[in-house]
């Protein structure tokens, strides 16, 4: 079975907005967060509460990331 993963490419700009209560469980997932596979540039999220869980490759904002991270704040 091929594993197919799209990453995220761009630039988000969260301009400092809150997330609040982001929850995602994806027990038995590779590559779990706000973002699950980033090569772009992320920056200026705030992420508030909440719970994130995965088999592996697991964060808040980035389940892997291969590209840019500035100012995010968790």
């Amino acid at each position: 079975m091929k594993l197919l993963i799209n990453h995220f490419v761009g630039i988000f700009e969260g301009n400092n907005r809150k997330i609040s209560g982001l929850n995602i469980s994806e027990k038995s997932q590779r590559f779990v967060g706000l973002f699950s596979y980033n090569k772009g540039i992320i920056k200026n999220i705030v992420l508030e509460g909440g719970s994130i869980t995965g088999e592996r490759n697991v964060g808040a904002i980035i389940g892997r990331n291969e590209g840019i991270i500035e100012n995010c704040k968790i």
